[in-house]
């Protein structure tokens, strides 16, 4: 009987292993396929990573210049967000077609 039980667990533990290499597997496979995926956002976000510095001091330039001109900053920031504006609505213009 004591040999039966031993045999039966030793069988057990191989479906088991078999199960957890195959899961293994599937999931090295999805890994793979999720990086493949998710590449081009990893290097669009390292790219503005690398600019980080530069908006820190642009944005230090922009606060002083802000202090001691609002209205210059407001007028400009319209501006900026109106050329963004017709931007983003010829590129919806361009790919429509």
């Amino acid at each position: 009987m004591n040999k039966s039980r031993r045999l039966q667990r030793e069988q057990r533990k191989q479906v088991l292993l078999q199960q957890i290499q195959l899961q293994r597997k599937s999931l090295s496979e999805y890994g793979q396929r999720w990086l493949t995926i998710t590449r081009s956002y990893d290097q669009s976000w390292q790219t503005l990573l690398s600019f980080r510095p530069y908006f820190a001091l642009g944005s230090g330039i922009l606060l002083f210049y802000g202090i001691r001109h609002p209205k210059k900053l407001y007028r400009w920031s319209l501006r900026l967000l109106g050329m963004w504006k017709l931007i983003n609505t010829a590129r919806m213009i361009i790919n429509r077609r």
